[in-house]
């Protein structure tokens, strides 16, 4: 069995989308798991699970068991907000904001953090990976930046075997693009 959990799968900037495992030929031991958490909105609390068909009932009965009265309304409007085309349209719209995000944050970085911070090439999510080139360790380097009231989370926190990882996790989807000049120039201040 494989479960995937396709959690930021919606927000790729270039190349060619991914297609999960689940929608491959032969992939009927795969559990695909989904969320609308950060599609839509965290408090909207809903998500799916697309199941192998042996599985379909016991999963109902889990399902049963565990939460008895699922909330009804919420799933009804997303169910008509997807059938009649309002997410595929924000989708479009998100994805659009999140890349000129992403490229803001990419420019400030080259500006003003050239030579200590280097970010990763990546094509999806939300959080940017960045690699340390001043000789900082992940965690010196979160410390420095919470001193500053940013925060960021240390790539080593991220890692089970490696010791070498020296980076940081920049999110960027949440902030406009004057917030993430400021936070870059905040970042570039703790590193002197």
């Amino acid at each position: 069995m494989i479960v995937e959990d396709d959690y930021d799968s919606e927000f790729r900037f270039s190349g060619r989308p991914i297609p999960p495992i689940r929608g491959l030929a032969g992939a009927d031991d795969v559990f695909l798991l989904g969320t609308f958490s950060k599609t839509l909105f965290p408090a909207l609390r809903l998500g799916y699970i697309v199941v192998p068909d042996a599985w379909r009932e016991p999963m109902v009965k889990l399902r049963r068991r565990i939460e008895r009265y699922p909330p009804a309304l919420p799933q009804a409007v997303l169910a008509l907000f997807l059938s009649e085309g309002h997410f595929a349209r924000h989708m479009r719209r998100m994805r659009e904001l999140y890349g000129t995000r992403l490229a803001c944050l990419r420019a400030n970085v080259e500006r003003h953090l050239h030579g200590v911070l280097k970010l990763t090439d990546m094509e999806s999510g939300l959080n940017a990976p960045a690699i340390l080139l001043n000789g900082m360790t992940s965690d010196e380097a979160s410390t420095r930046a919470r001193k500053r009231e940013l925060e960021v989370w240390p790539l080593s926190r991220y890692c089970i075997s490696r010791d070498d990882v020296h980076g940081l996790l920049l999110g960027f989807a949440a902030f406009n693009e004057r917030e993430i000049r400021k936070g870059v120039i905040e970042l570039a201040r703790a590193f002197e």
